[in-house]
């Protein structure tokens, strides 16, 4: 997203050495939580990222004011929540095809409905399958901020023909 674009490549300088710090520090790790709290840090500095990679013409609508979700306060969040979504269906249907009990996680611990193995292995997806997508249809301005989105108070969904252009992006 930064090719050619050497200013903004240079303004995500502090978030990549942040995000290698980071993973550095995870086989030095005492315990699981600590993985855990790793993980977390370098999520946050991952999604405060994600903007720096729109480019200007992008309208201010789509861009996002950092991460938010259940539910999504923008549309750029609502992009990724209902990515993430269809990946998680994918990536569970997978593992039940497989004959593999999506409950027994290796990262992720059972604390809602998720299942935990699903969870682990979308982490192998989520940026080439959702985030880059989103990414680059937001700044070939192939979403119309009106049309494919539906608005109620401080929630963002997708419209149904937003819907149905995420999936077929997805596809």
């Amino acid at each position: 997203a930064t090719r050619g674009e050497s200013a903004r490549r240079d303004s995500l300088k502090d978030e990549i050495a942040g995000i290698r710090r980071l993973s550095a520090s995870i086989p030095g790790a005492p315990d699981l939580d600590a993985v855990r709290g790793f993980e977390g840090a370098a999520g946050r500095l991952y999604f405060q990222s994600l903007p720096k990679l729109l480019h200007g013409s992008v309208p201010d609508s789509m861009k996002p004011a950092g991460r938010s979700r259940r539910p999504p306060k923008d549309r750029f969040n609502c992009l990724l929540s209902f990515g993430y979504s269809i990946l998680y269906g994918a990536v569970h249907q997978a593992i039940l095809t497989l004959g593999l009990e999506p409950a027994l996680g290796f990262l992720h611990q059972p604390r809602s409905a998720a299942h935990p193995l699903v969870m682990d292995l979308m982490e192998l997806f989520r940026v080439p399958l959702v985030d880059m997508v989103v990414v680059g249809s937001v700044n070939r301005l192939q979403w119309d901020p009106a049309e494919d989105f539906s608005i109620a108070g401080a929630r963002v969904w997708l419209s149904d023909p937003g819907r149905r252009k995420a999936i077929s992006l997805f596809e």
